[in-house]
């Protein structure tokens, strides 16, 4: 028998985990009778099709060849070759069609300049809010603590910290989902979600290649051709205008 162990995953930067590694490591799970992942609670729902998963490294899946019999154990953890290599990757689509139609927004909030601050999304809210004028539900994604927190109301419902498999079946069944480039907005392409992203225009490392996030989103990481708008002219500041204005457009070609 061989047996696939892979990870810790946990250090990884979410948009890298999904686009870089578990596509790869169920690739390779093909090649082996059991594969076991080691991962946090907020990423087993990517790993569930093929493998046994794990929130710790158990003792009986410890790096100690003695503890397995007549098995062939490799172990794979996460690093810069291996996410960098151009070995096949292989993808599925995430999540089910089972929320309500809705416009997704994932206010990033990282502290490191590459996100709008808690005012301009209130601002974007309130504009998009009366646009739709309550014909469609709006509704917030991310981690706690790496997202603002708008307050809920009667337009808006905050999904934070929700389960993979709860967010994904809401990214699957949405318009639209808004942000500044950040892992989920990646996770929305894995979704088949069309995604509005503002980002910069510089080179930056995509793994198999350097190039730009325009690059990234439209081809590189978009394995599924999901239609990506980025809005690179403006960098990580965007005004409020200009992303309602790319909003309002997409939704007026698109939605009925």
């Amino acid at each position: 028998m061989r047996v696939l162990v892979a990870g810790p995953d946990n250090g990884m930067e979410f948009g890298w985990f999904l686009m870089r590694w578990q596509a790869k490591i169920r690739k390779m799970s093909r090649e082996y009778d059991k594969t076991f992942v080691i991962t946090s609670a907020d990423r087993i729902g990517a790993y569930k099709d093929f493998a046994r998963h794990y929130t710790f490294m158990p003792d009986e899946l410890k790096p100690d060849m003695w503890r397995f019999s007549h098995c062939t154990v490799d172990y794979v953890i996460p690093n810069r070759q291996m996410c960098c290599s151009v070995e096949p990757q292989e993808f599925i689509k995430f999540g089910k069609g089972d929320f309500p139609k809705c416009i997704v927004l994932h206010p990033r909030k990282k502290k490191d300049g590459r996100e709008w601050g808690i005012n301009k999304w209130k601002e974007f809210l309130n504009l998009l809010s009366v646009y739709i004028g309550g014909t469609i539900p709006i509704v917030t994604i991310g981690s706690n603590g790496h997202v603002y927190v708008i307050p809920d109301n009667e337009n808006l419902t905050n999904f934070i910290d929700a389960p993979f498999e709860k967010t994904t079946n809401i990214l699957s069944n949405a318009h639209l989902c808004i942000g500044p480039s950040s892992g989920p907005m990646h996770l929305a392409s894995l979704c088949s979600c069309p995604h509005l992203i503002w980002t910069d225009d510089k080179v930056w490392n995509l793994g198999i290649k350097k190039g730009t996030n325009r690059e990234r989103y439209e081809t590189v990481w978009n394995p599924f051709d999901t239609e990506a708008i980025v809005m690179d002219e403006y960098g990580w500041n965007p005004s409020v205008d200009h992303v309602f204005e790319r909003t309002v457009h997409w939704l007026k070609q698109n939605v009925k």
